[in-house]
């Protein structure tokens, strides 16, 4: 592992070898600076091992991987992950998070966009999934999960995400409904990424709420401005209280996957569902009841009355 604390200024990282990070490793090392250079593809990483001692191959990025090859050493780490604009997002929180002192993040191709993320607290998310009202939702919509996968010949019990995962999914739901209302973009160019995670080494528990296109519906700012303290915290209490009262309950608060093998409980087009462009999921794994209390459950939420 790279480990040259005292010399952090004159240490540098680069994830990502594509054609720009690899052509940063290469005029770094001339430059006689040492390098971290890591990437998920073998292939590439050997091309750099010629200019570097500290090349390294990442299945997955997440904060132990990193910490794995001493990036959390480094003055400046840049990062070269363009594809997708989530996990760019996500990759740069990591590494500011190891308490690099200079970060760049790289853009692959001109977009014009932003975007809201929202981290929770962990240690509150943590008590609220030790809630035993919350296991049995989770069971219930287990059961659904086995029915669906079971109906087209699928393995049961694979890919069913923590509870975690649907409260989160559930709140950027009523978020893009509620700031397609106020922010000037149509619900359907309004996009979601959920981070949630229970490992223990590297839990997650947020959300990011975003849009970019190439052209101009991704200029607006209204974004930007509604992710401000002030403005957001309205928002959510406005997104809770619409979200308290479907114009479909009570069927939809009384809906039960375990009964019609489907893959969301307290969710319908009423209340929940957006554009399955803008769902990571395509509307599957929602609960309002993990959210707010909901006229057939009152005690699996997290927030209760008064508490967003």
């Amino acid at each position: 592992m790279f480990d040259k604390k005292k010399n952090a200024a004159e240490s540098y990282g680069v994830i990502g070898l594509g054609r720009f990070g690899t052509a940063l490793v290469k005029t770094l090392a001339a430059a006689g600076k040492e390098v971290i250079a890591v990437d998920k593809d073998e292939a590439k990483v050997k091309a750099v091992r010629g200019y570097t001692d500290y090349a390294f191959v990442i299945d997955e990025l997440n904060e132990t991987s990193l910490k794995e090859t001493g990036m959390q050493n480094c003055g400046t780490v840049t990062i070269c992950i363009g594809e997708q604009i989530d996990i760019s997002i996500l990759t740069t929180m990591l590494v500011t998070k190891l308490g690099v002192p200079h970060v760049i993040s790289k853009a692959a191709s001109e977009v014009h966009g932003e975007g809201i993320f929202i981290e929770f607290n962990e240690s509150v998310i943590k008590s609220w999934e030790q809630n035993a009202h919350v296991a049995d939702r989770d069971k219930t919509l287990f059961v659904g999960h086995q029915g669906w996968r079971n109906a087209r010949h699928l393995k049961p019990d694979v890919g069913f995400p923590p509870s975690r995962y649907t409260m989160l999914h559930t709140i950027a739901h009523l978020l893009v409904r509620e700031l397609a209302l106020e922010c000037g973009y149509n619900a359907a160019s309004i996009r979601e990424r959920v981070y949630a995670s229970s490992d223990p080494e590297a839990p997650m528990a947020g959300i990011l709420l975003y849009t970019a296109a190439a052209d101009s519906d991704g200029t607006l700012g209204g974004l930007v401005d509604l992710g401000k303290p002030d403005f957001l915290g309205r928002l959510l209490d406005q997104a809770l209280e619409r979200a308290s009262i479907c114009s479909s309950d009570p069927l939809c608060s009384e809906h039960d996957p375990s009964k019609d093998r489907s893959l969301h409980a307290a969710a319908c087009h009423s209340c929940t569902f957006v554009s399955e462009t803008s769902c990571e999921r395509g509307n599957r794994y929602l609960d309002r009841a993990l959210v707010i209390p909901t006229l057939r459950d009152h005690q699996a939420c997290l927030f209760h009355e008064g508490s967003a």
